[in-house]
């Protein structure tokens, strides 16, 4: 037997007290950052994490005070140990300041602001858990594939999303129970906290949706076309109707509805989901980012998305949140802007070059050419099921972006004629 833990049968006076001093201190840092923060999100609809820079700023102050603590230990154990310490903090501040449910503690404060901690700041424990997960997850299915199947092909519950869940249940459950620095190996403890995790959460057949309200009128739509402001707001109360609807018809949906909410203070708009909504019948021009990434979960599983599948950077990013980032979402090496800005021109031109003379349109779709491109170069791309970054990094990009605004094109004329 492998020893996990340091004084597995019960921890020293010492210990104890290094413990009680650390949990002081790293409270104390969520009060002077978070606590007024904390109490403004409190006040929204809808569960919203903490400002992106207020976060990194508490994170940083988090890591300065623990600095000689953990500065002999690797990457991976500091962030780690940062994760428990949030962890216990947030949980701290509940049960002594905002005396919430433990359901709607979890729904509005908790998971929002640790996920996103964990999915911007803490890559390496990231990348991390979500190795681990997926080791653990096809262990289990080598050794129980019967119940996996139940699971995905029964309850109609995507592997990712099972994945997500298994994070999500650590995270909430299991996270603060054990201080990172009194683990000798980290990968084999790791490893059997998650085969404990992922065992539970078959045999209880719960999985962690806590319904959120998450859907604002105040996102909808002012469309290029006028509609009467009566219309509108019938409009706006059916689509509401709707994507509310379509996440109950789905567990994936009801994920996806869940971690939309992490990241909705910094979402940008995803230009190929724009794109491909033009190619869509009957849809308006919308600004509710919400609903057009609704709109492509569900054509992904009504199995409308199979010609897209082939451009494989397409796809991951069509169905992935554009957030505000200052890192680069492309591997420069292989990507380069201008060549990028050139194959969507050629593309915008082509169908009009019969129509119209050349030298008029050519300035226009120049422009919006570089617009497009410049928008869909900038921030970074999140998989909301699996809430890792996409990066642009296939050196078919190029082509494939070719491809998709042929077929978005293709697509919208064969609309028209219909």
């Amino acid at each position: 037997m492998f020893q996990l833990v340091k004084n597995p049968s019960e921890k020293t006076d010492q210990i104890l007290n290094e413990e009680k001093v650390d949990d002081d201190i790293s409270y104390s840092v969520l009060i002077t950052n978070l606590a007024v923060h904390i109490q403004e999100t409190m006040t929204f609809d809808i569960p919203t994490c903490i400002n992106a820079n207020i976060l990194q700023n508490y994170v940083n102050q988090l890591q300065n005070k623990h600095y000689n603590k953990i500065k002999t230990r690797s990457h991976l154990i500091q962030q780690l140990f940062l994760l428990y310490q949030i962890s216990s903090s947030l949980q701290r501040y509940n049960d002594e300041e905002l005396n919430m449910g433990y359901i709607e503690f979890r729904s509005k404060v908790y998971y929002p602001n640790i996920v996103y901690i964990l999915i911007r700041l803490l890559p390496i424990v990231r990348k991390f858990f979500q190795t681990t997960i997926k080791t653990i997850y096809l262990e289990t299915k080598r050794r129980s594939a019967g119940i996996i199947q139940i699971h995905t092909n029964s309850f109609y519950i995507d592997q990712d999303v099972i994945k997500t869940d298994i994070l999500y249940n650590f995270l909430g459950n299991g996270m603060k129970k054990l201080n990172p620095l009194l683990v000798e190996d980290v990968n084999l403890f790791y490893k059997q906290v998650f085969r404990n995790v992922i065992n539970f959460y078959f045999k209880s057949e719960q999985r962690i949706h806590t319904e959120i309200e998450c859907f604002s009128t105040d996102e909808m739509v002012n469309d290029i076309v006028y509609i009467p402001t009566a219309l509108t707001i019938y409009r706006d109360v059916m689509y509401s109707l709707q994507v509310e609807k379509t996440y109950k018809e789905s567990p994936t949906l009801s994920q996806v509805k869940y971690n939309f909410n992490i990241f909705r203070n910094v979402i940008l708009n995803n230009e190929l989901q724009n794109i491909y909504l033009t190619s869509q019948k009957d849809t308006f021009i919308l600004n509710s980012n919400q609903y057009k990434l609704t709109h492509i979960y569900k054509d992904d599983i009504n199995n409308k998305l199979e010609k897209i599948k082939k451009l494989p950077t397409i796809y991951r990013l069509l169905k992935s949140v554009h957030i505000v980032s200052k890192h680069k979402t492309y591997n420069q090496s292989i990507i380069r802007p201008e060549l990028v800005e050139g194959a969507v021109l050629e593309e915008l031109i082509f169908p009009f070059k019969n129509f119209f003379q050349y030298e008029n349109i050519y300035e226009i779709l120049k422009k919006v050419a570089k617009n497009f491109t410049d928008s869909l170069l900038i921030g970074e791309y999140i998989n909301l099921m699996t809430l890792t970054p996409i990066v642009i990094n296939q050196v078919t990009f190029i082509n494939q972006i070719r491809t998709f605004i042929r077929m978005c094109l293709e697509a919208n004329n064969e609309m028209e004629e219909i």
